[in-house]
C-alpha cells in the first residue's frame, strides 16, 4: 500500500485493508454489487460504520435536479466509488470528484475490484479550501484543483 497522509488517512487505510481482504477472498469477476455487499460486511466486522447506495442531492443554480447515488459512505466521512472493470478510465476519476464535491466530503476512494490486484485511488483537494460548496462550480473534467494523493502500485 502506498504511504500517504492527509485528511482521514487512518480511516482510508483501514478501508483499503478491508477492500484488499474482500478482493483476496472473492478475486475478480463479480459485479460491483457483490463487492459492495462484501465490503460492507468486512467493514462491519472491523467495527467501521458504512452505508450503501447513499443518495446525494444534486443542485443546479440552487435548484434540486436529482440525486446521485454513491456506492458507499464510510463513517459519514469517506465516499467510496466502487468499480469492477478491467481498465481504469479518467471518467471514473471525474465521477468520484463530482460525487465528493456534491456530498461536500473531504476525501474519496475509487476502488476497482476488476483487476488481478485490487486497484485504488484516494482523492482529496490539493489545497485547503478547494472543497466546493456548490456542485455546479466544478467542471467535471477539470482536475487541476484535485489530486490523487494515494494509489495502488
Amino acid at each position: 500500500m502506498s504511504d500517504f497522509s492527509g485528511a482521514h488517512a487512518d480511516l482510508t487505510r483501514q478501508i483499503i485493508g478491508a477492500a484488499m481482504q474482500v478482493h483476496s477472498v472473492l478475486g475478480r469477476g463479480f459485479l460491483e454489487k457483490v463487492y459492495e455487499r462484501a465490503l460492507a460486511i468486512e467493514l462491519q466486522a472491523r467495527g467501521i460504520a458504512s452505508r450503501c447506495q447513499v443518495p446525494i442531492t444534486i443542485y443546479y443554480r440552487g435548484q434540486n435536479v436529482g440525486d446521485y447515488v454513491a456506492d458507499m459512505l464510510v463513517e459519514d466521512i469517506v465516499l467510496l466509488e466502487l468499480k469492477a472493470t478491467e481498465k481504469d478510465h479518467p471518467a471514473f476519476h471525474a465521477q468520484t470528484i463530482n460525487a465528493i464535491t456534491a456530498a461536500r466530503l473531504p476525501v474519496a476512494l475509487l476502488i476497482n475490484f476488476g483487476q488481478a490486484n485490487l486497484q485504488w485511488r484516494r482523492f482529496e483537494p490539493k489545497q485547503q479550501g478547494t472543497r466546493l460548496n456548490r456542485y455546479e462550480e466544478l467542471n467535471q473534467y477539470d482536475l487541476e484543483n484535485w489530486g490523487i494523493v494515494g494509489e495502488s502500485q
